[in-house]
């Protein structure tokens, strides 16, 4: 029952993305006519980075061509990086905040005791 769910809910992500990516690139004249230049497009853009690393199956990585376009590659990219970063921030506090009661009713804490077991404690990205 517990594979099915997770199974499920991984094809529910993936076809969120698919999606998004395909509401994205056919309508991206129409996208790119509510991108605004300046400031206030900029901040906007920092806003959906952020929400969309704090909310999972969201994702901004479409509108990367776009904003490259509108503010060149750098600034483009500088944006992206604030709002992973704040976003990234934010996730780790509701994580730390609400992570633990939240993971212990969707999965034992056995459970989380093997997963963590398999993690090896040193070199881990090397």
């Amino acid at each position: 029952m517990k594979s099915t769910k997770s199974v499920l809910s991984l094809l529910l992500i993936i076809f969120l993305f698919l999606l998004v990516s395909y509401l994205v690139q056919n309508n991206i004249g129409n996208i790119d006519d509510y991108i605004v230049e300046g400031y206030f497009g900029a901040l906007m853009f920092i806003f959906i980075e952020i929400t969309a690393t704090v909310f999972a199956p969201i994702s901004a990585i479409p509108l990367l061509p776009l904003m490259s376009e509108k503010y060149g590659w750098f600034i483009a990219g500088l944006l992206s990086i604030v709002g992973w970063t704040i976003g990234s921030v934010i996730a780790f506090l509701i994580a730390r905040k609400y992570g633990s009661p939240l993971v212990r009713k969707l999965i034992s804490l056995e459970k989380i005791s093997e997963i963590e077991k398999r993690i090896p404690e040193t070199n881990l990205f090397w």
